[in-house]
């Protein structure tokens, strides 16, 4: 489908596999012109034999003609956690807006308006455990993106409150630059992503830290590396209050004759997820928060077939922790329309 010059969706589908819990299967359908208006709707889905999760997102991208233009973002998000953090959980946000835009960036200024919740928590850990229940949220957030001599950015930042006895800030930033050879068919580029959590009263929860998400860093499955309590599950996640992840990759198109359209690459992916709020709480004091590096080294196998692509990632995670999830190989199916 298309409706001009430019894409107007997406779609995704990925097959994982890891020696904890076996194959998972992953989806994920975009479309930025649902109902033939500038507005995105966006569904994902996560399976695998012990768990599921799937989010819904809505978002009207403007309303009028104008500088700023309103906007608004609705979104739900369930997910079973049970094999790997024993505990379900669900959130719910409505996000209106005002969108200011240039030519090279956008500005959002948000109010932040939620209710999350936690439950069977029974096989969790104990620092999970004492976190079930449900919140209502209230906040403003901020999003600055902007592309710069070759450089694609972005800074978000969120100041959280449950109107009782929690606040706390979060603030995001990522950095993407990519080099590319015409004449070799050949691409280079590094990406980076950075995070923290400042609480100001209270504690947060599961649903606020960070869990990184599947291909953060490559060899490690979603949520797989960052604090975590290793007397259960086998080492159940609790997440993090600090991130920060660098990636450098390269690929070449061409490499072999015979299939002139298959792309070999490389890359290496350094990071850590760090930091838990305890508070003085003694179950809470006993997480391993540290910040232990991890890193994976690997190979992708792509190729494109006209607006879709396929890739192969083989990771090799040289350096993480006993409580770490690892996932060596993840297939890939992406298509534009």
């Amino acid at each position: 489908m298309d409706l001009g010059a430019e894409k107007v969706g997406s779609l995704a589908f990925g097959v994982g596999y890891n020696m904890d819990a076996g194959a998972s299967v992953s989806g994920r359908f975009r479309h930025d012109r649902f109902l033939g208006y500038d507005q995105t709707l966006d569904f994902g889905f996560d399976v695998s034999e012990d768990e599921h999760s799937y989010d819904l997102l809505f978002q009207n991208n403007g309303i009028g003609n104008g500088n700023p233009k309103f906007a608004f973002v609705l979104s739900h998000v369930t997910s079973d956690r049970q094999s790997l953090m024993g505990i379900d959980t669900t959130e719910t946000f409505f996000r209106p807006q005002a969108v200011f835009t240039n030519p090279k960036s956008r500005l959002t200024v948000e109010a932040i308006f939620g209710h999350d919740e936690i439950s069977n928590v029974a096989a969790a850990p104990a620092v999970l455990q004492a976190e079930e229940g449900a919140r209502d949220l209230y906040g403003l957030g901020l999003d600055y993106s902007a592309k710069r001599a070759g450089w694609s950015y972005g800074i978000s930042g969120e100041a959280i409150t449950d109107g009782r006895d929690l606040s706390y800030g979060k603030l995001e930033t990522t950095a993407s630059y990519e080099i590319a050879f015409p004449k070799s068919e050949t691409e280079v580029g590094v990406r980076l992503a950075a995070g923290m959590i400042s609480v100001w009263e209270g504690q947060t929860t599961v649903n606020d830290r960070f869990l990184p998400s599947s291909g953060a860093l490559r060899g490690f499955e979603a949520g797989g590396f960052g604090p975590a309590d290793a007397s259960v599950l086998d080492g159940a996640p609790v997440g993090a209050t600090n991130y920060a992840v660098m990636s450098f990759y390269a690929r070449r198109t061409g490499v072999i004759a015979s299939m002139p359209e298959l792309a070999i690459g490389g890359f290496v992916d350094l990071g850590s997820a760090w930091g838990f709020d305890d508070n003085g709480n003694a179950a809470r004091a006993a997480i391993d928060d540290g910040a232990n590096l991890r890193a994976s080294i690997g190979l992708t196998v792509s190729r494109e077939f006209g607006p879709a692509r396929v890739e192969l990632v083989l990771a090799h995670p040289f350096q993480h922790e006993d409580t770490d999830h690892l996932q060596e190989v993840q297939i890939n199916f992406t298509s534009k329309f």
